[in-house]
């Protein structure tokens, strides 16, 4: 698919010289009869006097920065530029846009978001699209820019520094009030060989699991950043590390493939897919957590009856087994699980969480999950997972793939 035509900051004509009289030509005897005539000597402004001179020397390219961005996606719809919709590139280019003096996008007449994005002078190339309420510790995207003086429109200053475009741009991202998005490193790249999409050559991603009972809900901490799967007891994690085994690889993965994805082929390599588990994480948002206190807190001593105590925490190790070990009940247990590869399909990693945590929880086998792909059909799968337990967490560049400029393709090697 080819990529849009990257657009910059707008650099004024430089001025031109103002038109004199016309100079006599200078005194001098007449050549010879038969002597050829002597051509003028050009000036070093008349573009006429070589033609062809410039033929084979490429324009100066703006300077392009490739920008690494954090985000919470709770109050985002979505990544990618959108009319009527607040999007984190919407916020990114609105804040480039004023850094470089641009009008300011998302006006009343903007009928199309990209038509918005170039009337403001700066057009940014995302690297992946995520969905409503997904979040990202590292999603990319470029922008060229082109430095343009004030003072002396005719001159061309030398180009931003990235640091200092990372610095306006989360000014004018905390003035509009986008607290949820943060430019967290920049770096100039070069416009000839580097696209943000196309230069990647993996993407990780991260979802978070809580698995505890009804009555334990995440915290307000948690809230929105985590899948809570309600369960009185612990997921499979075997079970499921053995079922993520059977999901790495090259596979065709039209089973885990949401309707309305526009890839051509369902042909995808999962270069990894991990199952962890991080009850020490799970503990640290949990303020009954034993790991805090070690013991009952005094104030509740004091408010309930002697004999009250000594029944709870009787029951308390008969559901512990006297070890702490066995966890039912009243456990809380944060999983995490980790997909990396050069590209997913649309809703890929979700539907893949949302299997693996149905073999987890004993409704599917690692058969079962074998079976599903020999299926090919996504209607097959269980529901896919929510959205606010993903986390786009690494977009890698190796240097293997570099962007033809002139080809508009990446090329290998």
């Amino acid at each position: 698919m080819p990529a849009d035509a990257p657009v910059g900051s707008k650099r004024p004509a430089p001025e031109t010289a103002r038109a004199g009289p016309a100079r006599a030509p200078a005194a001098g005897p007449p050549p010879p009869p038969g002597s050829p005539a002597k051509k003028p000597r050009a000036s070093p402004g008349d573009a006429s006097a070589a033609p062809g001179a410039m033929a084979g020397r490429a324009p100066s390219l703006p300077a392009r920065y490739l920008l690494r961005v954090q985000y919470d996606g709770t109050n985002f719809h979505g990544f990618q530029r959108q009319a009527k919709a607040r999007t984190v590139q919407g916020c990114v280019e609105d804040a480039l846009s004023r850094f470089v003096g641009g009008e300011k996008k998302g006006d009343d007449d903007a009928t199309d978001a990209t038509d918005a994005a170039r009337r403001s002078g700066v057009l940014t190339h995302g690297s992946s699209r995520t969905d409503a309420g997904v979040h990202a510790l590292d999603a990319t995207m470029h922008v060229d820019l082109t430095r343009v003086s004030r003072r002396t429109p005719s001159l061309t200053p030398n180009p931003f520094e990235a640091r200092a475009v990372m610095s306006a741009v989360n000014h004018f991202l905390r003035r509009a009030g986008a607290n949820d998005a943060r430019v967290w490193a920049c770096a100039r790249v070069c416009p000839e060989k580097f696209h943000a999409r196309y230069s990647a050559t993996a993407r990780t991603y991260v979802y978070r699991l809580r698995v505890s009972p009804a009555h334990r809900p995440p915290s307000v901490f948690e809230k929105g950043k985590v899948w809570h799967v309600v369960r009185d007891e612990p997921l499979n994690v075997d079970a499921m590390r053995e079922a993520a085994r059977l999901l790495t690889g090259a596979r065709d993965f039209s089973s885990f493939r949401a309707r309305g994805c526009q890839a051509k082929s369902a042909a995808r390599t999962v270069d990894a897919l991990d199952v962890e588990v991080d009850d020490a994480l799970a503990n640290a948002f949990d303020p009954e957590s034993r790991a805090w206190f070690g013991e009952r807190d005094t104030d509740e001593r004091f408010s309930l009856p002697e004999e009250v105590l000594e029944r709870e925490e009787t029951n308390r190790e008969e559901t512990n087994g006297g070890s702490g070990v066995k966890k039912k009940k009243n456990f809380i247990s944060c999983v995490a699980i980790t997909a990396r590869a050069p590209s997913f399909l649309y809703h890929q990693v979700r539907l893949m969480v949302a299997t693996l945590v149905a073999v987890g929880a004993g409704d599917m086998t690692p058969a079962d999950v074998q079976e599903l792909l020999a299926k090919k059909d996504v209607s097959f799968a269980p529901p896919m997972a929510p959205a606010c337990g993903l986390y786009l967490a690494r977009v890698h560049y190796d240097g293997s793939r570099k962007w033809d400029a002139r080809r508009g393709a990446a090329s290998d090697g």
